[in-house]
């Protein structure tokens, strides 16, 4: 199945700060905290899984989580 990238992506400037608490970039939400992400990242790793993040800017985003499963 083929990853299609969707939004505006993440510039270069801001990608290695996105998960860091109250980041927030130029172009966010202006009501927003900058916590979302360093939230789900923190949650994400108490449950020894993976979170990360691939972007092109002007063409989008897509975030990936690692899910373990029973066996």
């Amino acid at each position: 199945m083929g990853q299609k990238y969707d939004g505006r992506g993440i510039s270069e400037k801001d990608y290695p700060h996105i998960f860091e608490r109250f980041y927030k970039t130029s172009v966010d939400n202006p009501k927003g905290t900058g916590l979302g992400l360093a939230i789900a990242q923190e949650i994400v790793n108490g449950l020894d899984e993976t979170i990360w993040v691939q972007s092109k800017e002007g063409e989008g985003t897509i975030f990936f989580v690692t899910v373990a499963t029973a066996t």
